[in-house]
């Protein structure tokens, strides 16, 4: 088994470990909005929204490089002809 299978099985057990010990109820209040939902649903939405803003951050800094390592190779071959 490869380390990275090793790290997401860890890390997804200790996600399944968290969620199963905070299964009681809470309130969420948001602006004028009042929500009671269990601390395991509660923790897992934030989970997952923070992955999705990483990945975005990361995608969107990888476009932008990505995009100046073009230009400054078109820049490079329009200066050697």
């Amino acid at each position: 088994m490869k380390a990275k299978h090793i790290i997401i099985l860890l890390i997804s057990v200790l996600i399944i470990v968290l969620i199963i010990q905070n299964l009681f109820f809470t309130t969420l209040k948001l602006f004028f909005w009042e929500l009671k939902l269990p601390l395991a649903i509660l923790i897992l939405v934030v989970l997952l929204l923070g992955f999705f803003i990483g990945y975005l951050v990361h995608s969107l800094k990888s476009a932008s490089v990505r995009k100046k390592q073009k230009q400054q190779a078109s820049r490079e071959s329009a200066e050697n002809k």
